[in-house]
């Protein structure tokens, strides 16, 4: 028994060998340090992320976890970025790691479909994701930070939804009865009862004030491209789909 299990040993180390030798014109330093558009300011003890290129196991699972109804794209980041939890991502650094991951992966450029504003015919969009602009949030920006509202005059402290917030904000129905969840205060006030019956008596404009705070569409990755439909030839523009087809080679 023992020799017939030195055997197999043997063995596996010469496969192993075959292996190492067929892989060996794979770079070991695929891995790239991405700096965010946040600077990591935000992340307690997190010096550097770390971001490797999928592999075809990769690419499998994320096939795999949507058959399972496992959410693709935040497993996927657990398996190739370090350096940060996940959940504790703010959702426009999570944006743009994926944009990167995409272009380490498959190489920068892009295809995708997209129904036309204008005539609603589909078209194939071909793009280069290095053309994308990145915005950095400026030195003095804080999380939380306060914000007078025009209305009602008073003041609150928002915070940015990170990963971990995804689960109640996936729809327009679930925005509008979680916005309370990410208000920290209003006027020093941090029960969670008061602020959330203090913004479903707020105005319009109020409401408005507070979600554009949070959402900040002048930070991180702009997935926004110009778009000259064949078709009709009207430009317009159109957002770059992220979902599981994103990562494919397809």
């Amino acid at each position: 028994m023992a020799i017939d299990k030195k055997i197999a040993q043997s063995m596996d180390k010469d496969r192993e060998d075959i292996l190492q030798k067929l892989l060996s014109e794979v770079p070991a330093d695929s891995e790239i340090i991405l700096d965010l558009p946040s600077r990591s300011k935000f992340y307690n003890g997190v010096s550097q992320i770390v971001v490797k290129p999928m592999t075809f196991e990769n690419e499998k699972n994320v096939v795999a976890n949507l058959k399972r109804d496992v959410d693709p794209i935040n497993t996927l980041l657990a398996d190739c970025v370090k350096g940060v939890n996940i959940s504790d991502l703010l959702i426009f650094d999570k944006v743009y790691i994926l944009m990167r991951l995409r272009q380490l992966s498959y190489g920068e450029n892009y295809e995708f479909k997209v129904d036309c504003p204008k005539c609603g015919k589909e078209s194939q969009v071909s793009m280069s994701l290095n053309d994308l602009i990145v915005n950095e949030i400026p030195d003095d920006l804080t999380d939380p930070r306060e914000v007078t509202l025009p209305v009602c005059k008073k003041k609150v402290k928002v915070r940015f939804p990170r990963v971990r917030d995804e689960s109640f904000l996936m729809t327009a129905e679930q925005v509008n009865n979680n916005i309370y969840k990410l208000v920290e205060s209003v006027e020093g006030i941090t029960d969670l009862l008061i602020i959330n019956q203090f913004i479903k008596k707020l105005p319009l404009r109020d409401i408005k004030a507070i979600v554009k705070e949070i959402n900040r569409t002048d930070l991180g990755m702009d997935p926004r491209v110009l778009f000259e439909c064949p078709k009709c030839f009207k430009s317009t523009e159109v957002s770059i789909p992220i979902t599981a087809n994103f990562f494919s080679v397809s």
